[in-house]
């Protein structure tokens, strides 16, 4: 060994290098250099132009990885195929159905389940491989462990390194053995200089490939100290005698935002800071991010202040986060979601709304199609909201086409119906349809290739930023998947095979990478191996994140790992800190952004920093070094504004008929009753598969009225009430909403309305009837009345007479009799404060209004009830008056009637604005209007 030395962070380490090279030299091609990543030979090939100054031959510089390969295959000469993650899935497939005794036993049978697996299992072999455990010792060592499931791991290890060799293929740690057993071929003389550098942790079969390249008079090995360091370099047999001196600690800010943004917008600051400062901001300052998930914002709200060209972006993004793998993702979704030639609205419009989709061109122009798509998306809120579509039935439904056409004429737009019912075709051939012709892998690649090569090149999405890099991705990982020994096994079910193609796509990253070393460096955490900046902020430094949830690739248990030599996630975690520390060590100064809350806290290894600082300066609290990031921007949650009546608002009205529900919403938030009774804005229809109370409901008013329809004037007896005729209306009511094609959520609802309503009538209904003259009136009867002056309307649930009485029924499907029955005790019609809680709504007693109004009945004879459905058990006890039994209905109303009158007189009084409602957590939540307001941001009383 010519020389091994360890370097404090504080000392440049390819500043370290050159120096170690031949000075005055011009061609360094025999100098070899190792990294253990690749981007450190772009500083050193630009530092090693500065300093001679003149043209020159550069030094061989790999990374690890690179070195490896390039002594296998060219110095080596080894002559074996490559083997690829999903040839190698694809090999461990035919090895594990081959045992008996497998893995999970007859879980995973098919390759789409056994993929996840075969993923994870091969990169636990190929970690015992590098540690060079025998498969004798591993079968040994598996066996003592108490899981059962664990033993058979030594038959795959041997049974798949046997057919590896066997069939002419190398993994990468095969390669890494093949080299370490060959190290005494290689000619070693014929290299000047052979540098190893910044290297901190080795597996056993790269200590075996050190331990030979620190026997050759050539080498130089430098590492850089850090946490760790000392046993790692016991490990290859060299003793650090003297600690090098530590460098004077950076200059720190640490600074604590609520969230990513806050940290987003504190980096913002101070990178425009240090702009104006110096001028421009040079390579010598780095941007880390840790997290992918921080990039996008910070290049549109940070770097988007910068000089554009003035920083790049070195980082391996998810290919999970980008609009490709979205759009491919709506595509399968809505393919997966077939039930017998029908599908779910709901996946159907986000694929057809996704932006490639609906900017696919008819003609020159993406606009007939976005209008087409809009016009769909309304039809289907009309008519398929629940319900499962069926494309032949969209791509013939003529007088969709018909509405079409007459929206593309008014904006100026010539398509006619038969144009765009072949262009609907059209799409649906070259994009979901071409996702179900599938039956094995290569089909299942090659038609996923096509659906985004006409994406390419019939819709707008290659003008999109990013669109070709990341199509590009994806089509070279697809052809990937095509030509691999996966091509040939058959896809068994749609939705097994989906999932497989995400797995492997999601897995995968790219590159977000711009022209190194120009300007300032916007890294990942493991970018800034071996570099030394001056000044570093770091991003999103939480625990979570750095240095993240522990073992969670691992499939082994960690005392096993610990036993048999392999990483565990202990030794993760120090890696972790060493290449963190080890940046900050290097820097003069450093800001460190992170976000603290309930579920999240700063990284582990920042509060290392900050205990140093405290002990240094004899501080107590933490909490002093902290900066909290203040929003210059105006981010306050604010209550809503005021809105103003007309003299034409009053007067419109005035004129229409008030409701229960436009009363109860008044009273609940004036801006809501604004939005919805002088705006006249509609909430709009959500196509989703989820069944919500509002569905419920729904289904529940009108199953019961078409039930009691056919009984109308007729005195109920106990065997009128017919189980039968009920079962048959439930499966009419679902089928009219849901379509014919029920899926499994529904049916289970079905079945549990089905038997709750049976139980309404046999422990309700029937009782009632036998204890006394019953006879339905009416049920959804609408009436509208005019009193003293205004016009009130209503739709009645069911009218019925018992006896001498009426009685007003309100069908409620919850179980909860709180939020509906008026109490008088509460009430002080003086004080405005306590209506609200005393009268929850005004819908029973405007009921009353509209029935004796309409009928002349006198209010002593009407008695109005709820009855709550939704109770768990069901009996007569169900039904509530409007009291709540503590006072008649009549009472009610009396005290009631007056709340309404004022209500009104108060709507229609001009000097009175609209303002919000005083109980923001109660009412805003699930308001519809709460984006136009601005208060989205509010929490429910229930956490949502």
């Amino acid at each position: 060994m010519k020389e091994f030395g360890v370097l404090s962070p504080g000392q440049d380490l390819i500043a370290e290098i050159i120096n170690r090279l031949p000075a005055g030299e011009q061609n360094f091609s025999n100098d070899l250099i190792v990294f253990p990543g690749k981007r450190p030979a772009h500083w050193l090939r630009r530092r090693l132009a500065e300093k001679v100054g003149k043209s020159f031959i550069p030094p061989r510089v790999y990374s690890i990885e690179t070195f490896i390969e390039y002594l296998h295959d060219t110095i080596l000469r080894i002559d074996k195929s490559k083997l690829s993650d999903l040839d190698a899935a694809a090999m461990l497939f035919d090895v594990h159905r081959e045992f008996s005794q497998r893995v999970g036993q007859e879980s995973y049978t098919s390759l789409e389940t056994f993929f996840p697996l075969g993923a994870k299992l091969f990169n636990e072999l190929e970690k015992v491989m590098l540690a060079e455990v025998p498969g004798r010792r591993l079968r040994e060592e598996l066996n003592a462990v108490q899981f059962q499931k664990f033993h058979s791991l030594a038959a795959y290890y041997e049974a798949f390194y046997d057919a590896l060799e066997q069939r002419g293929y190398s993994s990468r740690a095969m390669m890494y053995r093949a080299v370490a057993d060959r190290m005494m071929n290689i000619d070693w003389t014929a290299y000047r200089t052979i540098v190893l550098a910044g290297f901190h942790t080795f597996t056993n079969t790269e200590k075996r490939i050190v331990a030979h390249l620190r026997d050759q008079d050539n080498t130089v090995l430098l590492f850089q100290n850090g946490v760790g360091l000392q046993r790692q370099l016991q490990s290859i047999g060299l003793v650090l005698e003297e600690e090098p001196e530590q460098p004077a600690a950076p200059e720190f800010e640490f600074v604590k935002a609520q969230d990513l943004h806050g940290q987003v917008f504190a980096l913002a600051a101070r990178l425009k800071e240090q702009s104006e400062t110096v001028g421009s901001i040079d390579e010598w300052t780095a941007v880390v991010l840790p997290s992918s998930e921080a990039l996008f914002p910070t290049l549109h709200f940070a770097l988007s202040l910068l000089p554009e060209g003035s920083y790049n972006i070195a980082l391996q993004y998810p290919l999970s986060r980008t609009p490709v793998f979205g759009f491919l993702n709506t595509a399968m979704d809505f393919v997966a979601s077939a039930q017998n030639g029908r599908y779910s609205a709901a996946a159907y419009l986000k694929f057809v709304l996704h932006p490639y989709t609906k900017n696919i061109r008819f003609g020159q122009s993406a606009e007939v199609t976005r209008m087409m798509f809009h016009a769909l998306e309304d039809h289907i809120a009309r008519h398929y909201a629940k319900a499962l579509i069926s494309l032949e039935e969209l791509e013939g439904d003529g007088k969709l086409f018909e509405v079409i056409e007459r929206r593309l004429r008014g904006a100026g737009e010539q398509a006619s119906k038969d144009e765009l019912s072949a262009h609907l075709v059209a799409i649906h051939g070259h994009t979901v349809r071409k996702l179900e012709s599938f039956s094995t892998v290569q089909e299942l690649a090659a038609c996923t290739m096509e659906v985004l090569e006409y994406i390419a090149a019939h819709s707008t999405a290659n003008l999109h930023p990013y669109f070709r890099p990341y199509a590009q991705k994806m089509m070279e990982l697809l052809d990937g998947v095509r030509t691999s020994m996966l091509a040939g096994h058959t896809l068994t079910d749609t939705q097994a095979a989906f999932a497989f193609l995400r797995k492997y796509l999601s897995a995968e990253t790219m590159p977000f990478s711009g022209t190194p070393l120009k300007g300032m460096q916007v890294l990942g955490l493991l970018e800034t191996r071996n570099l030394q900046f001056d000044t570093l902020y770091i991003l999103d430094a939480t625990d979570d994140i750095v240095p993240g949830k522990p073992g969670q690739d691992m499939l082994l248990p960690q005392p096993l790992r610990t036993r048999l030599g392999l990483e565990t996630s202990r030794d993760a975690e120090r890696l972790s800190e060493y290449y963190f520390t080890l940046a900050v060590r290097s820097a003069k100064r450093v800001v460190v952004l992170y976000s603290e809350s309930n579920d999240r806290e700063k990284s582990r290894f920042v509060q290392k920093f900050l205990w140093q600082l405290q002990q240094q300066e004899g501080k107590l609290e933490a909490g002093e070094y902290e900066q909290h990031v203040k929003y210059r921007a105006h981010l306050a949650n604010e209550r809503p504004g005021l809105m103003t009546k007309t003299e034409e608002v009053t007067n419109a009205l005035r004129s229409a008929p008030f409701s229960a529900h436009a009363l109860d919403t008044y009273r609940a938030c004036q801006l809501r009753f604004y939005y919805q009774y002088v705006l006249r804005l509609a909430e709009r229809e959500e196509i989703t598969d989820e069944l919500e109370a509002t569905d419920v409901g729904k289904l529940v008013h009108a199953i019961l009225k078409e039930y009691f329809e056919p009984l109308i004037g007729k005195q109920l007896k106990q065997n009128d009430f017919d189980r039968n005729r009920l079962e048959q209306v439930v499966q009419a009511c679902f089928e009219n909403t849901f379509g014919k094609e029920i899926t499994g959520a529904v049916q289970l609802l079905r079945r549990q309305v089905m038997r709750q309503l049976e139980q309404v009538l046999e422990q309700h209904q029937v009782p009632l009837a036998a204890r006394e003259a019953l006879t339905v009136q009416s049920t959804e009867q609408k009436v509208q009345v005019e009193y003293k002056g205004y016009q009130f309307t209503g739709v009645i649930d069911r009218i019925e007479k018992r006896g001498e009485k009426i009685y007003i029924v309100d069908y409620k499907t919850d179980a909860d009799e709180k939020s509906f029955v008026i109490r008088l005790d509460k009430l002080d019609s003086r004080d405005p404060a306590t209506w609200r809680a005393a009268v929850p709504t005004f819908q029973l007693a405007l009921y009353m209004l509209l029935y004796s109004r309409a009928t002349n009945a006198k209010l002593s004879s009407l008695e109005p009830v709820y009855l709550f459905l939704g109770k768990n058990a069901i009996d007569e006890k169900i039904e509530y008056g409007i009291g709540g039994g503590e006072a008649t209905a009549e009472d009610v109303f009396a005290a009631v009637e007056p709340l309404m009158m004022e209500t009104i007189g108060e709507i229609l009084n001009p000097a009175i604005p609209f303002t919000p409602t005083p109980e923001l957590e109660k009412e805003c939540p699930r308001c519809p209007f709460n984006t136009i307001c601005g208060t989205q941001w509010v929490q429910g009383w229930g956490g949502g």
